[in-house]
Order: C-alpha cells, then sequence, then structure tokens
C-alpha cells in the first residue's frame, strides 16, 4: 500500500505538507512536523530550506510506507513531542505521588543524556544501548540500572499507547543479576547511639520505629493514628497490598506516646527520598558509625535483633512480610556470621 505525500496551499503563502494513507481501513491524513515537533513542515519559496524540508517529509512518507506494508502499527508524530515535553506529560499525569521524586530524578538522568530537545521518535536502540553503557560506566549499581530498565520500559509503552512512537525501543534491554551485596544493620548498642544525635529528629524517631516493626518508609510515611489498634499496628502493606498485623513493643509504644497527635499522620518525613537518606546518613556520622545505612537497614535491623533473641525464623519471616522463609534466611546468615566472629574473637590459649 503506497502512502502519498501531499501539500496544500497557505492562505498567508506557502505550502503545508501531509500524508495521505489508509490506516486500519480508514483514510487518513497526517500532518506532518518538524523533528522538535513545534512546527509543521511547509513550503516557503526557500530553494534550500525547502530542499531540506522536502527530504525529510520523503524521509517520513517512506518510513510510513515500510510500517504499513510491514504491519507495524503506526504513531503519529504530534505537535511538542520532543522527549522533555513527552516526559513531563508523563510525569504529571501518569506517576503516582509516592514514586514522584524517583521517576523523575531517573528520567532527569535520562533526558540529560539523550538531550532536552531531542525528538521522542529520535530514541532507537542505540541510543538506549548508549544509554545504559553510560550507566555501567559510573560505575552504578546493577540494581539501580534495573529500575531505569523498568522506568523506561513502562514510559516508552504509554508513548506507544498514545501514539507518539510505533515500537518500544527497551524491550531488548535485559534486566541485570543482582549484585551479592551485604546487608547492612544496627546493632543495639549502635541503635543507642543514633537515638542520642540531636538532628532531623523525624527522621531519627521514624527510623528507630522502623527498627522496632520492621516497617518499610513507605508504610512509615502513609502510617496514620488509625492504623493503631490496641497494642498492634493493623496497616495495609504498600507492596503486596496485603493488611498485616504488627504487635507492637515497649520501644514501639514509647516512641507513639511520645508524638503529638496533630495530624492524622503519624511521622513527618521530608517528602523525598534522597533527603532521608542524606539525613540518615548525616546522623550516622554524628554518632560515630561507620556502616552504610540506608532507611532499609531498619529492616535488617529489625530482623537481626529478633534472630539474635531467639525468635524462630518463621516468625520473623511472618513479622517481615515475606512471602517464604527462604526470603528470610539471608538474616539467619548474618546471625551466623556474628557467631563466627565471636569464636574468632576468644584469645589463644598457648598448650
Amino acid at each position: 500500500m503506497s502512502v502519498i505525500l501531499r501539500k496544500r496551499k497557505l492562505s498567508k503563502g506557502g505550502f503545508s505538507l501531509w500524508l495521505d494513507y489508509y490506516k486500519n481501513g480508514k483514510r487518513t491524513n497526517e500532518t506532518l512536523y518538524s523533528v522538535d515537533g513545534k512546527s509543521t513542515l511547509k513550503l516557503t519559496g526557500n530553494k534550500k530550506k525547502d530542499y531540506e524540508v522536502l527530504a525529510l517529509a520523503e524521509s517520513i512518507r517512506e518510513q510510513r510506507e515500510k510500517q504499513i506494508n510491514d504491519g507495524v502499527s503506526i504513531g503519529v508524530i504530534k505537535r511538542n513531542n520532543n522527549v522533555e515535553q513527552v516526559l513531563n506529560l508523563y510525569l504529571e499525569k501518569y506517576v503516582n505521588s509516592n514514586s514522584y521524586a524517583n521517576a523523575k530524578y531517573n528520567f532527569q538522568v535520562f533526558l540529560n543524556f539523550v538531550g532536552a530537545g531531542a525528538s521522542i521518535k529520535s530514541v532507537d536502540k542505540l541510543l538506549i544501548d548508549n544509554f545504559f553503557i553510560h550507566l555501567k560506566d559510573r560505575e552504578i549499581k546493577n540494581v539501580t540500572i534495573n529500575q531505569y530498565i523498568s522506568y523506561l520500559f513502562t514510559f516508552f509503552n504509554w508513548c506507544i499507547e498514545k501514539e507518539y512512537i510505533s515500537k518500544n525501543p527497551t524491550t531488548h534491554i535485559k534486566k541485570l543479576k543482582k549484585e551479592s551485596t551485604k546487608r547492612e544493620y544496627l546493632t543495639f548498642n549502635e541503635i543507642d547511639l543514633f537515638s542520642k544525635v540531636d538532628k532531623f529528629n523525624h527522621t531519627k524517631v521514624a527510623f528507630i520505629f522502623s527498627c522496632f516493626t520492621g516497617l518499610r518508609m513507605i508504610d512509615v510515611k502513609n502510617l496514620q493514628w488509625n492504623d493503631i489498634r490496641g497494642n498492634s499496628i493493623y496497616l495495609k502493606i504498600k507492596k503486596t497490598g496485603k493488611y498485616e498485623t504488627i504487635p507492637l513493643n515497649a520501644t514501639a509504644n514509647k516512641i507513639l506516646n511520645d508524638i503529638d497527635k496533630e495530624n492524622d499522620y503519624i511521622f513527618n518525613l521530608p517528602k523525598q527520598r534522597r533527603t532521608i537518606e542524606y539525613q540518615l546518613k548525616a546522623i550516622c556520622e554524628l554518632a560515630g558509625i561507620t556502616k552504610h545505612i540506608t532507611y532499609h537497614c531498619s529492616r535488617h535491623t529489625f530482623a537481626t535483633i529478633l534472630l539474635s533473641s531467639g525468635v524462630d525464623i518463621y516468625t520473623v519471616s511472618k513479622l517481615l512480610g515475606h512471602s517464604s522463609v527462604s526470603m528470610t534466611e539471608i538474616y539467619s546468615n548474618l546471625i551466623n556470621e556474628n557467631k563466627v566472629n565471636a569464636i574468632n574473637s576468644i584469645p589463644n590459649l598457648e598448650i
């Protein structure tokens, strides 16, 4: 099936260019736009510029014809379809508030690489490959690179749905194997040192609360006073979508009792995760803690405290909300390392 390049005379002089073809059995007239999507392609009478415009129009015509003959879904070129504008539209309308800040940061890194003025249709497999080579060259961890893959894959699927593009340029990218990383946690003595730092108190108290409940950062952010039922938390966990009952020990109860009930939400944490992680790092430095502690380490701490106190792994698994005991076994390995270190610390006896 052929695609015809046509021109239409403009009232103010010159000619606009458009394509005439059949799409899904219906005749389609597609207006052609410049590479940045900001203006329509038109002939003005300037021979040099008109030659370039016709070359671009013919290139688009050939692409459309090939797509139709190959049976590929056609993405109609739209106004304002450079990468930055499309990304901003996606972020504002289709990314939920809980992941907005993280998604925006990831997309900004991508945008810095491709260039804000680049056309969304210019993002192809080669550019995507070069972007991920760029990330690896920066020695970014595999788990973080996988996050970029997920964000971009979802974004480009949305672009197909909205007819900005016809193919997802990230489908050939495979997620990387997670590196074996050391799971840091705080000992009871380190928690005591941490608690004595008089700085970033909202973040400090929330982190300690997680150390004694196992709640993730997002669940602590969402925790409200009506989620407290007697001596327990009854909460819908964000990650699993399931309601869990989490008993409160004396430390967790004391933390709650010391907080004023001025708002529905219990903890007043900064909105951005990066801010919270920065504050945790600062508190650890002031406490003399040299470990690399992130908010998620509070769950590691919770698990190791329980296992060190003799709680069986099955119960720990349930308290963490793990779907299987195998997910909890990593913490048993931490406890075993501690046992080995304890034995090795015994002085040698010369016999």
